[in-house]
């Protein structure tokens, strides 16, 4: 095959993979998590600003709020999901640019990594939450930002881009990074090279100019900043960690990390210890440079996660990863491009690998997303709609178990991004019964008055009889999916 045709065969199953996922998006109808809090209180004026300002992403804010006055309704919220998607096929190219531009590996390899980046978890959670779903902007300022910074040609330009996306979204600023680490596995001597450093330092000079004006502008608005993204600094707790959840679901690649599982507790520690046995006894280096490009190595992964080991919560979740992520599965294609010779065998494993990444990645967004999210949300709809009438006056809602989707579905949850059902969150039931009520009566004012009251458990209602009061709507969840 040549390489002319062999590129149209893979942008064809590219195509195809992500057709599939802008499919599921124009079946599907739910409000994931806090999608449903977001287009409730969208119209209250400052409310966004107020809420995603305290965590130091006031553009996103702002986006956030024009983007859902436009959507409205529950139901056309799949459309923000679907300018998501457009994102992420544009921030799939821009990447594929970059590192087809560093020249690190043959045409083969570089296309595997495109696939992986493809698939990624991170990529489908982004796309499947529309409340993240803007996250595209500033991976976007990024990519295209890493270039000019690595050429040093519009470096002011470059900086400007850098924290702009930080105003959005924090975990994407690295991208401007990626160059500079594909230079240094290229090289494989260890060595932070003079224009890594400067790169480094406009990196952190960036960080610093960031913070300062987010602190100013919190100030000068009277608010304060939410306690999740409180700065700490506590290097033997933050490396514990970084070794934990990120760098697990980092060497899993594209396969859940479950905590339960002993076989998925020993993937990192397995291919970890088998990366530093090849580059401690198959590459050629004198062992102090072997010694010196590992540690260098788990620098670069580090600062891949900085804006996530910086802050005060260390939940690691997979929409953390967008940095990390690509980083670690870039060093295993340098180790799959090293030790698999031959253009033809590479070609078809390559071909094999990225059939499977990306069939395993249209099933995760089906199965864990999609589906079962639209089951949920349609039930919990149509037992509103079915149910509600003017005289109500108080919703009592049972909210679903954290693997409420386990019985129906044969899915477990991980984190709160995949395989969790949205009324499992304490944050959800109250505004999308709102929401719906809204949407059928067509006042706002009357869905805003009704009292909403959740339990974990049926159980925990101990006054049954206003259960049977006509002025109630009850809801238990546990039996709606």
């Amino acid at each position: 095959m040549t390489r002319r045709s062999a590129s149209y065969l893979f942008l064809g199953i590219l195509a195809l993979y992500f057709a599939f996922i802008i499919y599921q998006i124009s079946q599907s109808a739910y409000a994931h998590s806090d999608d449903a809090w977001t287009l409730w209180h969208n119209p209250e004026p400052g409310v966004m600003l107020w809420y995603w300002g305290g965590m130091g992403r006031v553009f996103a804010g702002y986006l956030q709020q024009k983007l859902f006055s436009l959507v409205g309704v529950l139901e056309n919220i799949k459309y923000i999901r679907l300018l998501g998607c457009l994102g992420w096929m544009g921030c799939t190219a821009l990447f594929y640019r970059l590192l087809n531009r560093s020249r690190l590996f043959d045409y083969w390899t570089t296309l595997l990594c495109v696939a992986c980046f493809a698939s990624s978890f991170f990529l489908l959670i982004l796309v499947g939450w529309s409340a993240q779903v803007l996250s595209f902007i500033p991976a976007i300022l990024c990519l295209c930002a890493a270039p000019l910074l690595y050429e040093r040609k519009y470096i002011p330009l470059a900086l400007l881009m850098g924290i702009t996306s930080l105003f959005c979204y924090q975990v994407f600023y690295p991208y401007m990074l990626l160059p500079f680490y594909f230079s240094y596995l290229k090289n494989k001597d260890g060595k932070f090279t003079k224009p890594m450093l400067i790169g480094l330092f406009y990196f952190f000079l960036g960080l610093v100019i960031y913070f300062a004006l987010w602190k100013l502008i919190m100030h000068a608005a009277g608010q304060h900043a939410h306690p999740r993204t409180a700065v700490e600094f506590h290097p033997l707790e933050k490396l514990g960690f970084f070794f934990s959840p990120p760098m697990n679901q980092a060497f899993n690649v594209n396969i859940f990390f479950n905590t339960g599982s002993a076989i998925s507790q020993a993937v990192f520690p397995v291919l970890f210890a088998a990366w530093l046995a090849f580059e401690f006894l198959y590459r050629k280096n004198p062992w102090p440079v072997k010694l010196r490009y590992v540690l260098g190595l788990i620098v670069w992964w580090m600062i891949g996660y900085l804006p996530c080991l910086v802050a005060k919560e260390d939940f690691g979740p997979y929409r953390s990863m967008a940095v990390l992520g690509p980083m670690v599965f870039v060093m295993m294609a340098d180790i799959f491009a090293t030790l698999v010779k031959g253009d033809v065998l590479k070609q078809r494993l390559t071909f094999l690998l990225t059939i499977i990444l990306l069939a395993w990645g249209d099933y995760v967004y089906y199965a864990y997303l999609s589906h079962p999210l639209t089951v949920e949300y349609r039930a919990v709809r149509k037992e509103v709609m079915n149910r509600y009438t003017p005289n109500i006056k108080k919703v009592v809602f049972v909210r679903a178990d954290e693997e409420g989707f386990l019985p129906n579905f044969g899915i477990h949850h991980y984190k709160d991004e995949f395989g969790m059902p949205s009324t499992y969150k304490d944050w959800t039931p109250e505004p999308l019964v709102k929401q719906i009520v809204y949407e059928m009566t067509g006042s706002r004012e009357k869905a805003d008055r009704l009292q909403v009251v959740l339990y974990q458990k049926a159980d925990e209602i101990h006054d049954k009889k206003e259960l049977a009061d006509p002025n109630t709507l009850f809801i238990d969840a546990h039996t709606l999916f």
